[in-house]
């Protein structure tokens, strides 16, 4: 049926185009929930990914230092234990070469969670990056309580010098507060 004035045909309910007032409101506050959660979830996943990069970059740089520490230690020729009034730890190396004997006098000293590193009467300087400079919170080395002898005879060392084998132990901290260790044991092979 056709209204006669208006010419317009209404054969049922009124057909509408667009939305109502209440639906945009609804789809827009589903709109926002749905991004923010999507927020959360990003930022989460951006502290996670940037936390493990920091613990990475800091695990990188103890494994350099505990390998300086290692190969210093593995050609030692005498250990001379920590030295308590200048808060170090030494040992001597020495390197026999056709003009005599190159001996070398090394040096690790913790100083306010850096570990520095002294050849000689050389000055002090850090051992491993600038990541790990106020992270180091324990360096510990621990000379072996046994030493064997010529004969291979098992015995309990009386001095520093007897020393055969060493277990370096980095203790390390993170941004976050995590604690991890790293621990090395050393066999000194140039004992004389």
């Amino acid at each position: 049926m056709t209204h006669p004035h208006l010419k317009l045909k209404i054969d049922g309910p009124i057909k509408r185009r667009g939305m109502t007032l209440l639906e945009l409101i609804m789809a827009m506050a589903l709109a926002v929930f749905v991004l923010s959660t999507m927020a959360v979830f990003m930022k989460i996943s951006q502290e996670a990914w940037y936390d493990s990069t920091q613990h990475s970059d800091l695990v990188q740089h103890a494994r350099v230092a505990m390998s300086r520490i290692v190969n210093d230690l593995r050609y030692a020729s005498q250990w001379n234990g920590y030295d308590s009034i200048l808060n170090t730890w030494g040992f001597v190396t020495v390197n026999l070469t056709e003009g005599g004997a190159a001996v070398t006098a090394v040096q690790y000293q913790l100083n306010s969670g850096k570990l520095l590193r002294k050849i000689n009467i050389n000055q002090w300087y850090v051992v491993a990056g600038s990541e790990m400079n106020s992270r180091i919170r324990v360096v510990e080395f621990n000379p072996s309580a046994y030493a064997v002898d010529s004969s291979n005879n098992l015995y309990t060392p009386v001095s520093a010098i007897d020393v055969q084998y060493v277990v370096v132990t980095l203790k390390l901290q993170d941004e976050t507060g995590k604690e991890f260790v790293l621990r090395s044991g050393v066999d000194l092979r140039n004992k004389l």
